[in-house]
């Protein structure tokens, strides 16, 4: 792949690398579900680690832990409007009450990252 058409897409939210949460294979829907919650859409990256790290919300055993589940999650989402990807999840999610939606929407956006990756 070209390199402007790279950068394109990393302005979408797609991720290139070849290390990092991606390759734990990990979706991490369990810590989504507990953070989405408790923000919204108007939630800064400084906001969602102060939730996960400060607040618990994650209900990790120590601080240490709290930094290292905060990191992946945001490798693997963005967690900044700014990225299309991650702002379409954040929004479907605050509507969709239907969980396997939630679901699907983080399968095809995990898919979308990682793909990028390998």
């Amino acid at each position: 792949m070209d390199h402007s058409r790279q950068k394109i897409l990393i302005k979408f939210g797609f991720k290139f690398g070849k290390s990092g949460a991606h390759s734990r294979r990990t979706m991490m829907l369990a810590e989504l579900q507990l953070l989405f919650p408790i923000t919204s859409l108007s939630t800064s990256l400084e906001q969602y680690a102060n939730e996960v790290i400060e607040h618990n919300c994650l209900n990790k055993p120590t601080k240490n832990v709290r930094k290292y589940a905060f990191r992946p999650l945001v490798e693997l989402y963005g967690f900044d409007m700014k990225f299309p990807l991650f702002r379409v999840l954040r929004q479907l999610w605050d509507t969709d009450q239907i969980n396997w939606h939630k679901t699907i929407i983080n399968v095809h956006l995990w898919f979308k990252r990682i793909a990028n990756e390998n």
